[in-house]
């Protein structure tokens, strides 16, 4: 199934505020966060007419369709049609989850089926016990036995109802713990596979926020949705087909029926639409109070801004901000979620919701009518009206269920169709995959490859300024270079590129090759990249080291000799358990009503030393590795102190020939004698290359960048 599957699936909070004005508008640029709704149709939308409310700071767009939008029914039609266009991936998802668990699958499809016909059978047997009460009462003689079979299988059939439901229950949970285990796998691999510029796009951001987290619906939810409309057609159908067949014979009964039908619809016609299925829609905001009331809301909120704010001593300052910002925004400073709540709930005031209630008396009326022609039957004619009224009551609160079911179906099978899809965003690095041949691997520490630019020209995606120009060196095989210059000169880009976590202009090549053409997965193979920006993962100590190489993940001894190489032996050694400490919780202790006691598993703060030898070391796990014959080190010595750099840089001395070896730095004082090559870099150029004795003798931007650190931080080499 995985093989086969896509995905994504999203999910949009709804609600919100005060409508002002509203007048149609141009259409709006594409929504933008928060407003944007995943995965909208936005050829339609570029065509059609937006309608503009103001809703207190915020200005808010929605797509009108067609000139008949404001018609009741127009909107839900059009909702649902859109939506049923994804059916062919519930059928995907119904087969997927009968392929995991297939007896308990047909259990629960089995309990579902036979539940949602079992009501109009027990409402043909009430029907039946009326009319042998009609029959007793018209003939003075009654059949006790007929009166005792009918009321045995009624029970029966609430027996079996409540069978079927058990039955449903237990199946349910079954099959979504396994649904559930399955997408969730599934999701993780369509996360795993995006590459960088793809995974940093803001659309495939939304689109992957949209694909859920938590307190998102599980993937089985959106499942039964379908079963649930499924279920309720069927209802609706038997309910009708008895329905029909009872009040065809009494013309006062069928007039109560529709009178007793007419009053739920109508109050269910005359609703406001529901905003969370509004198709199109954006929302922005102008009001420079609520933005900076906002700013101050989020800034006490956010553990990154405590530190700062306690040192500062800036608690009455940020609530004086607040104060002041919120009466400059008013009382109709909120959310947009809010707001359109508001609006909804507005909307919702109109003459049908109204009028609607008027209706409810009428089939009283209709019966104390018929009681005063007939006077004999009046307790019967009470007892068919009761019977009959909750009846279709209850059906046409089935009918309006089933619009709403129908309604959450066409959202759900979008939703469907997104987590589907989610595995089909293409990477915007393409793979030569198959078609490219493999660098060769030498099964030594020997054949370090070479680096060549030329006239390489990189822009970051989706921005217009070139941050790289006709940029061109060649670094030759198993040589130490450095990249020498100052912060935003596109060291640390020149490093990306060689990895090829982006594109460029031009030609990059290793060992001689386009590096275009070589699959992506033997190029990662062979490069060893220490980012400026590495990260430490929610996993524990252990599997943080162990992930620089997968291969030798189980491996102790190749562990332990990557954390002395790291450097981090004795902080290990300090955690409370060791390499199986985590210093990132991916799961949190919940606790309620315990006051201040101490929760044990929490988070461990460590310094950025600390994590930078964590991902020293993480490096340091490919150190034996014949592979990896390039190795990338962006400011790989920013947080260490003065001894571990030292230490670092010898390191990196003895590798020096069998590996490729880059190294960017901006406090370079300890390795750049030694390098076999230093590129200056300066507006994002390379002004000057050469080995440490020649730049010196050139006395160009390298050497007095030099002299000036050697002046604040001498170094014995110096």
């Amino acid at each position: 199934m995985a093989d086969q599957s896509r995905l994504r699936f999203r999910g949009q909070p709804t609600v919100p505020p005060k409508p002002a004005q509203r007048r149609n508008a141009a259409v709006p640029s594409p929504p933008t966060k928060p407003g944007h709704q995943c995965n909208t149709p936005r050829a339609r939308a570029s065509s059609s007419e937006m309608e503009y409310t103001n809703l207190g700071v915020w200005d808010y767009y929605e797509q009108r369709w067609t000139a008949y939008d404001s018609f009741p029914g127009v909107r839900y039609y059009l909702r649902v049609t859109w939506g049923l266009k994804s059916a062919p991936y519930a059928l995907l998802l119904i087969r997927d989850a009968f392929t995991l668990t297939p007896y308990l699958f047909t259990l629960y499809a089995f309990c579902f089926t036979f539940e949602s016909v079992l009501p109009a059978i027990v409402l043909k047997y009430n029907m039946q016990i009326l009319d042998a009460i009609r029959i007793a009462l018209e003939t003075r003689a009654g059949n006790s036995q007929n009166i005792l079979r009918i009321a045995f299988l009624r029970a029966l059939c609430h027996f079996a109802q409540r069978l079927c439901t058990f039955g449903k229950l237990y199946a349910a949970q079954e099959v979504e713990l396994r649904v559930q285990s399955q997408f969730s796998q599934y999701i993780v691999e369509a996360y795993a596979r995006l590459d960088l510029p793809t995974f940093n796009n803001e659309s495939v951001q939304s689109q992957i926020e949209c694909a859920g987290e938590q307190g998102s619906p599980s993937v089985w939810s959106y499942a039964t949705s379908i079963f649930n409309v499924f279920g309720g057609f069927l209802g609706l159908t038997s309910q009708f087909a008895v329905l029909v067949n009872v009040l065809s014979e009494d013309k006062i009964l069928a007039w109560m029926a529709l009178f007793s039908f007419v009053e739920p619809v109508l109050s269910w016609w005359s609703r406001p639409a529901n905003l969370d299925y509004t198709l199109v829609w954006k929302a922005s905001v102008n009001n420079k109070d609520y933005i900076k009331m906002e700013g101050f809301k989020q800034s006490v909120q956010n553990r990154v801004h405590r530190t700062d704010i306690v040192a500062g001593g800036l608690s009455d300052y940020i609530r004086q901000g607040y104060q002041t910002s919120s009466m400059g925004a008013g009382i109709y400073a909120q959310s947009i979620w809010d707001a359109r709540r508001f609006l909804t709930t507005r909307k919702g005031m109109n003459a049908g919701a109204l009028l609607t209630p008027l209706i409810k008396d009428v089939p009283q009326l209709l019966m104390a009518l018929r009681a005063i022609e007939s006077p004999h039957t009046s307790p019967l004619s009470l007892a068919q009206l009761d019977l009959v009224q909750t009846t279709v009551t209850q059906f046409a609160g089935l009918l309006v269920s089933f619009f709403h079911m129908l309604e959450m179906l066409a959202k759900n099978l979008r939703m469907i169709k997104n987590l589907y899809d989610l595995m089909e965003i293409p990477n915007e690095v393409r793979d030569a995959g198959k078609e490219g041949e493999p660098l060769v691997a030498t099964g030594s520490l020997e054949g370090a490859p070479g680096i060549e630019f030329q006239n390489v020209c990189f822009k970051y995606p989706r921005t217009t300024n070139y941050v790289i120009r006709n940029m061109s060196f060649c670094i030759k095989p198993g040589q130490l270079c450095v990249f020498v210059g100052e912060n935003g000169s596109a060291k640390s880009t020149t490093l990306k590129l060689i990895a090829r976590l982006y594109d460029a202009e031009n030609q990059i090549t290793i060992d001689g090759r386009d590096i275009r053409s070589i699959p992506l997965e033997s190029l990662r193979k062979h490069i060893v990249l220490l980012s400026q920006d590495f990260s430490i993962f929610p996993l524990q100590v252990r599997d943080n080291i162990a992930i620089g190489s997968p291969r030798l993940a189980d491996d102790e001894s190749s562990i332990q000799e990557a954390i002395r190489l790291g450097g981090v032996a004795d902080f290990v050694d300090s955690l409370p358990q060791g390499l199986d400490s985590y210093l990132i919780r991916p799961v949190h202790d919940w606790s309620s009503g315990l006051g201040n006691e101490k929760v044990i598993n929490q988070n461990i703060d460590v310094s950025g030393g600390q994590r930078q030898r964590i991902a020293l070391a993480r490096a340091f796990m490919r150190v034996n590795d014949p592979d990896a014959r390039l190795w990338l080190f962006d400011e790989p010595s920013a947080s260490l102190d003065p001894v571990a750099e030292s230490a670092l840089f010898e390191r990196l001395r003895d590798m020096r020939g069998s590996r490729t070896i880059i190294f960017s730095s901006h406090r370079f004082g300890g390795l750049t004698p030694f390098a076999d090559l230093i590129l200056y870099f300066k507006d994002a150029r390379i002004t000057e290359a050469g080995t440490h004795t020649d730049l010196m003798q050139l006395e160009g931007g390298y050497a007095r960048f030099y002299k000036e650190q050697a002046q604040s931080f001498p170094y014995g080499s110096m």
